[in-house]
């Protein structure tokens, strides 16, 4: 693929092989899922395809496309990514990248914005990693809550507002911790007689403003909680119910304990599981 010759730009290519992420991953998957069975367990089919897509994403010897450039005369061979979506850190950065270009110039008007992270007792993160149903609704509660705190911080009840909501499953230490990301317009929009719209922007943050709104997120949320039968009130407190369709594991299901281990940044294989990690 022959390329004009322009200013010169150097480039180095990436080679994961020589990470540490991708070094530990290649060194212990296979040993890995052969404990795994070993168990009598199984690992989900997205689970094996998402890493040995990643053990071969960038990697020349899985197939690579060559630049030649014109100006230079020199070829740049350029491996294959794998557009993978699970942990590979240039896979990512490129969706990342992608997404926040679309944002800025296409979706987000030119008002000021601002981002709220909602995150939630860590046994409740497990039950939202367990049901991506119940991830939803209670990521829903907590963005209605912030939208009612907008309208009432800009002085605009019934205000138009809008957010983008990213929902992550990890933490800063690559444990399980379902949290949601909310990019929100920083106030709300009013609609004149005229048909034209005014944004009102929000009054600055505040610990009593932000203590109200964890409040209020944190009791719509229990409410749906209640209403479905997870919790349930025993006299002066509230205990937990019936959530035999969030852990109705399988026998084989390695999801489970590894997801419970992560949650509380435990081992959860190993001669070593349940330790901290």
């Amino acid at each position: 693929m022959p390329v004009s010759s322009c200013a010169a730009v150097v480039r180095e290519r990436r080679q994961p092989e020589n990470t540490l992420l991708c070094r530990t991953i290649a060194a212990h998957w296979q040993t890995f899922k052969a404990e795994r069975e070993a168990e009598g367990r199984t690992l989900p089919r997205y689970i094996n395809e998402e890493s040995e897509n990643f053990l071969r994403c960038g990697i020349l010897s899985y197939g690579f496309g060559r630049v030649h450039c014109a100006g230079c005369q020199t070829d740049i061979l350029y491996a294959f990514s794998r557009k993978g979506r699970g942990f590979c850190p240039s896979c990512g950065a490129r969706r990342m990248a992608e997404a926040a270009i679309y944002l800025t110039d296409t979706l987000i008007p030119l008002v000021p914005v601002r981002q709220f992270v909602v995150t939630f007792p860590p046994p409740l993160r497990l039950w939202l990693a367990r049901s991506q149903t119940l991830a939803a609704k209670i990521c829903r509660r907590a963005s209605d809550a912030l939208r009612e705190h907008l309208q009432r911080e800009s002085g605009i009840k019934d205000g138009l507002t809008g957010s983008v909501m990213f929902i992550q499953r990890f933490g800063s230490g690559a444990n399980l911790n379902v949290h949601c990301h909310i990019i929100v317009l920083d106030g709300a929009y009013e609609e004149k007689s005229t048909g034209r719209l005014k944004f009102y922007t929000a009054k600055a943050p505040t610990a009593e403003s932000i203590t109200r709104l964890v409040q209020m997120i944190a009791k719509r949320v229990n409410k749906h909680l209640l209403k479905k039968g997870y919790l349930e009130e025993f006299e002066d407190l509230t205990v937990l119910g019936n959530t035999e369709d969030i852990f109705s594991a399988q026998r084989d299901d390695v999801h489970l304990p590894a997801q419970g281990a992560s949650v509380g940044y435990r081992i959860a294989f190993g001669p070593q599981a349940g330790q901290a990690a």
